[in-house]
């Protein structure tokens, strides 16, 4: 299980304002999170994903951040978006899902 990944280093949200940014650093967290949980050499730990879920709180941001999923994750991945509330105001978009050790 994977949740709460966003746009956090340490304690402090980052770029905030910046949706472009904020999914960059929310996929970089990913990355280190599943690289951390399945070591074994491979060209691409986000394969690991398996459902994605998918918080953002502007209605007006879901297509760019339903299109840098797909460019990041791939198509193979069953996700959800929802628009709500985020734990910190100054995020924009905040993710949760399962990895899973086989392949897609």
């Amino acid at each position: 299980m994977i949740g709460g990944t966003a746009s956090v280093r340490g304690e402090e949200s980052v770029y905030t304002g910046n949706l472009t940014r904020q999914l960059e650093e929310t996929f970089q967290n990913l990355l280190a999170l599943l690289t951390a949980a399945f070591p074994e050499p491979s060209d691409n730990p986000l394969r690991h994903l398996h459902n994605l879920r998918v918080y953002y709180p502007r209605p007006d941001d879901l297509s760019e951040i339903r299109h840098a999923c797909t460019v990041e994750l791939g198509g193979n991945l069953r996700e959800e978006f929802i628009q709500a509330e985020l734990c910190r105001s100054d995020l924009l978009v905040e993710v949760e899902g399962l990895a899973i050790t086989t392949n897609r």
